[in-house]
């Protein structure tokens, strides 16, 4: 008896701390039983200071920022290129956009938010998805709108593993991993958002222009299987 009630004395502490602590990080922590925030739209206008903000900074920016400032319940690999989601400026560059939107709302690899946070409401989905899709740039403007490709995955899946992959970049163990038809496909647009700027892979700003980059973008623009 004694035993029992002694972890019963400790869980409940632990979670009584946990629940303290959670709120931190923007009260995104499902500690059971803890209530979900949801954010009150004001109007149909989609726009930053019309709730899309209040979104991001409730249950996006508080984890998605500086270390120091984070709870430490929160993991530690957060990568440090978002850590603007508070600022609506961040959201202006396309490709940072792009870059959550696959995240939020196309990738089933780790998608945002993760699985021990509150998660957006289906309004708060719905807004945020229309938005973010304001401020991409969507796939035909990046190829064009037409072209063709006889390219397949397998033809250039080697290009992805020795360009992309190497190094322990994007392969099977890492992430986003590009190790597989169904796993590029939920980045195609960042990925063509990279190539067409210059930012991947970091080290050769013109990979668009090579043979093996011009392939890359073709097949990722028009490949029979990747659309």
């Amino acid at each position: 008896m004694t035993l029992t009630m002694t972890r019963y004395g400790f869980f409940s502490a632990v979670t009584c701390v946990l629940a303290m602590t959670a709120t931190n990080c923007g009260d995104s922590f499902d500690l059971g039983g803890k209530p979900v925030v949801e954010v009150a739209f004001t109007d149909d206008t989609l726009a930053w200071d019309h709730g899309i903000g209040d979104v991001f900074k409730l249950k996006c920016a508080n984890c998605h920022t500086s270390l120091t400032n984070r709870s430490r319940f929160v993991p530690a690999n957060t990568p440090s290129t978002v850590n603007g989601l508070s600022n609506s400026s961040f959201f202006d560059d396309s490709t940072q956009a792009g870059k959550v939107y696959d995240r939020m709302f196309a990738t089933t690899d780790k998608p945002m938010p993760p699985n021990f946070a509150t998660p957006l409401t289906e309004t708060e989905k719905a807004k945020v998805k229309a938005w973010l899709e304001t401020k991409t740039v969507a796939i035909s403007t990046l190829c064009g709108s037409s072209g063709t490709s006889s390219l397949t995955f397998s033809d250039v899946s080697a290009t992805i593993s020795s360009d992309c992959g190497s190094s322990g970049c994007h392969d099977a163990s890492s992430r986003p991993s590009l190790s597989s038809l169904s796993a590029t496909k939920q980045y195609r647009r960042t990925m063509l958002s990279y190539l067409n700027d210059g930012i991947m892979p970091p080290s050769n700003a013109n990979y668009k222009a090579t043979t093996a980059g011009s392939a890359l973008f073709n097949w990722l623009c028009f490949g029979s299987d990747i659309q």
